[in-house]
């Protein structure tokens, strides 16, 4: 093999300028460290102008660190090949022109492919910069102190990248994220010839494609199936991509053992002191990462913090990670380096003791606060420790190598922090699939525990009139509040729980559901109305719920959360709050299996829905003005009874009985480009929805309430829960004024949008509903038809489906609002 042999730069030669090198080089580390994370604040807009399916949304939030951790092995050997600063250059141009596809990019794949581009790109500037580093400050506690800045900057990126990101998104558009890069990029192309010293390893071959090939395979494989094992458990996919990718790894590792020039030194870790230190990065990088996935879940669903408190609860750990990342070299300059990383990793595992005795009460946020502030600071202070061990211990050819070593052990160790934890964390979430949220502390002003709010404005009651502007948040299932844009205009990431869980809802439970589910309730009548479809100008599908005992959709889920109830609790009593719909159909299931109910109704309930709540066995008491009245008075009664507690929507037993619908109108056969569904408490809307994005993606899913309770529609345009000071529509069964912050979260995963309509448009559609396909149907039964009449042209030619969801209604209601002249 022929090689060209170049004289290395001598790394002991004191460099010109060190500072502006340095300068140099922690630039495009800052910009990577932004491209980490700020995708998440522009994933809401990007999903409405792209329409990403659910995995191509998973893809283009997890390609680029994917690709970053895959890749970094290789590209540190190769610039140990063809030249360190060459290849910082040419892969700073490289992200620059990806960066700017990706901000005009019009499909999903063009995100996905531009992303992985500057995965790549990104991968092979951080160890080659790591590696001059060395070279550039030949003194070993200077180049901890160099590395310590080095990290400062990437820190720094990751810190200001949501709020980079919320400003720009703000006052631009989405793409303009990724224009960040450009001039950051420029500028590195442009420096680094002048700035940066040259090093290339002397006679070294060809890099070994095979090697990077399973290399990359093996990461790329075994990470992606514990991702797949975390959202649907250990499915032949996962094992197969566990099986394959753990057989690439131990191809990769002989292959290197054979190669007399191989992608990866194995020598290096034999070097003293090295597989140890490596060991200490991916320990240390796996809790780090795997306690973040749950520190926001703590501090807003157990602690009830809005997501503005939260940010700042852990704003302080960013900055002990910066202070110590300065402070740990200073310190090494004073004291022998082996005590300072010593007392480092002392103070990191008293911070990691103290996470595991956290309180649940309000003496858990002192203590969560030493310990973030332990860990954060402990590995700050050792991190450049580390990274300079293995980097110093290495050969001058190898520094590059062995960069990308200490960093690919950091970067697995975050992610397989994140889904080994996570995957415990979804276990046992999923482990009681009848329990829908943390039992939290104090109430708010619907009786809702505090720990369930999660913005900082839902204890304060809002006016219906709140302006629908669309806000969005960090990513679709996170929140953005007014206090934080208040301050700022720009949103904090709350939660990133749902990167492990997605959404509270299963598509094997919705499945296995069925089986649970009366029959009287399955396999309702789907057919198309030819009539009222020339009337309206499109292909419409009624799927007709009112033909059972309770005349309603509410029977799938009451069983559903019934059957699991007795499988895991026995059969205790229930309670339910409910505008009448769902009593019916917890009175009938708890009837069935000899399960004492009790239902809490307003006293402006519709008689005849309490009528027949009462005739079917179910203890009715009535309270108040409205369901939220009833909500506050059933929680009450579920802990003075030791009942169990039955709440529409945010228990995922009626959610997803709710989704057996979305498996029927699959099953049909029929092609569909809409499916409009009423949204109250958002039961029906997540369970279908959930369906119709898990297996048909194409098809639209529009979720509609009336203009006289918005609630809900509200919070789905600002991402955030929105509350009403009262409800004003004859649709009582949709009518709420306190949204779940759990089904909300479900819905800006499933729902591509939701429509506010007129009271007028109800009560016509109702008429037509009853003069065309001959049915008499309860006022949020025609929400479907109702947004059609108020925008024909959207649906024009289009073919949509909407479920009758309901049919109690009284004679006179029915008769005053559809059948008389002025209704």
């Amino acid at each position: 093999m022929t090689t060209t042999e170049t004289t290395p730069a001598t790394p002991a030669t004191p460099h010109r300028r060190p500072r502006l090198a340095l300068a140099l080089l922690a630039l495009p580390s800052l910009l990577i460290a932004i491209d980490i994370s700020v995708l998440s604040v522009a994933l809401p807009r990007m999903s409405a102008d792209l329409h990403p399916s659910p995995n191509e949304l998973l893809w283009m939030n997890d390609i680029y660190g994917l690709m970053v951790g895959g890749t970094m092995i290789a590209m540190g050997a190769l610039g140990d090949r063809i030249g360190r600063r060459r290849l910082i250059v040419w892969c700073a141009a490289v992200f620059a022109c990806a960066s700017a596809l990706a901000a005009f990019s019009s499909e999903p794949w063009m995100i996905i492919a531009t992303r992985a581009v500057m995965g790549v790109a990104g991968a092979a500037i951080m160890p080659a910069s790591m590696a001059l580093i060395g070279q550039i400050f030949p003194d070993p506690k200077q180049s901890v102190s160099a590395l310590g800045a080095y990290m400062t900057c990437f820190l720094t990126g990751m810190a200001a990248a949501p709020l980079l990101g919320g400003i720009m998104i703000e006052h631009w558009w989405w793409g303009s994220v990724f224009l960040i890069g450009v001039p950051v990029m420029v500028v590195t192309v442009l420096g680094a010839p002048r700035l940066l010293p040259e090093y290339r390893s002397p006679g070294s071959a060809r890099p070994d494609l095979a090697s990077a090939a399973l290399c990359l395979g093996s990461i790329l494989l075994v990470v992606y199936a514990l991702k797949a094992v975390v959202n649907n458990g250990w499915t032949p996919l996962a094992m197969g991509a566990a099986v394959v990718g753990l057989g690439a790894g131990v191809g990769f590792v002989r292959r290197q053992g054979r190669l007399v020039d191989p992608l990866l030194d194995l020598g290096l870790l034999r070097a003293p002191g090295v597989a140890r230190t490596l060991t200490v990065l991916f320990l240390t990088a796996l809790l780090m990462g795997g306690t973040s996935l749950f520190v926001a879940y703590y501090l807003q669903a157990v602690q009830g913090l809005s997501p503005f408190h939260a940010a700042l609860w852990m704003l302080p750990q960013m900055v002990a990670m910066i202070v110590a990342t300065n402070l740990g070299p200073w310190l090494g300059q004073r004291l022998r380096p082996d005590r300072v990383a010593l007392v480092s990793l002392l103070v990191l595992t008293v911070g990691f003791a103290l996470y595991i005795v956290l309180p649940t009460g309000r003496g858990g946020l002192p203590v969560f606060a030493a310990a973030s502030l332990l860990t954060t600071a402990g590995i700050g202070a050792v991190f450049p420790y580390l990274m300079n061990a293995v980097i110093s211990r290495a050969p001058a050819e190898r520094a590059g190598s062995a960069a990308s070593l200490a960093q690919t052990a950091n970067e697995i160790g975050i992610a397989m922090g994140l889904v080994v934890l996570g995957t415990i964390g979804s276990i046992a979430y999923r482990a009681d699939p009848a329990r829908a949220t943390p039992t939290g502390r104090g109430s708010t002003d619907c009786g809702r525990p505090a720990a369930t709010m999660r913005c900082c404005t839902t204890s304060a009651r809002r006016s219906p009139l709140v302006s629908t502007s669309p806000r969005w948040s960090a990513s679709p299932s996170c929140w953005s509040c007014s206090g934080c844009a208040a301050t700022g205009r720009w949103q904090h990431k709350a939660r990133d729980l749902r990167s492990a869980l997605m959404v509270r809802l299963d598509l094997d439970r919705i499945r296995r559901a069925r089986t649970a589910i009366d029959p009287v309730f399955l396999d309702s009548p789907l057919y198309d109305c030819i009539s009222l479809g020339e009337e309206l100008g499109c292909s419409i599908s009624l799927k007709i719920e009112t033909l059972n005992p309770v005349r309603c959709f509410k029977g799938r889920g009451t069983e559903t959360v019934l059957s699991r109830l007795a499988e895991h609790e026995g059969r205790p009593a229930v309670v339910c709050a409910s505008a009448g719909n769902l009593g019916q159909a917890l009175a009938y299931s708890g009837a069935r299996r000899g399960i004492p109910v009790t239902v809490v109704a307003a006293r402006t309930a519709n008689p005849l829905k309490i009528e027949r709540i009462r005739a079917l066995g179910a203890t009715v008491r009535l309270v108040g003005d409205d369901i939220e009245d009833a909500r506050v008075v059933a929680r009450t009664i579920a802990q003075e009874d030791d009942a169990h507690l039955v709440e529409d929507s945010e228990d995922l037993g009626t959610c997803e009985g709710a989704g057996t619908i979305g498996l029927e109108l699959l099953d049909s056969g029929s092609e569909l480009d809409s499916v409009l569904i009423a949204l109250g408490g958002g039961a029906l809307a997540s369970g279908v929805g959930h369906v119709l994005k898990s297996l048909a993606p194409d098809v639209g899913v529009i979720a509609v309430q009336p203009e006289g309770a918005p609630a809900m529609a509200l919070s789905w345009r600002q991402r955030r829960v929105v509350e009403t000071d009262t409800i004003d529509t004859i649709a009582d069964g949709v009518a709420g004024r306190c949204p779940i912050p759990e089904v909300l979260e479900d819905l800006l995963v499933v729902v591509d949008d939701v429509a506010l309509v007129s009271e007028q448009s109800i009560k016509t559609g109702m008429r037509m509903l009853y003069e065309h396909a001959g049915l008499v149907v309860e006022p949020s039964a025609a929400l479907g038809l109702a947004t059609i009449l108020e925008d024909r042209e959207r649906f024009a030619g289009r073919r949509v489906a909407t479920i009758i969801c309901g049919s109690n209604v009284t004679t006179s209601d029915y008769e005053r609002w559809v059948l008389s002249p002025g209704g």
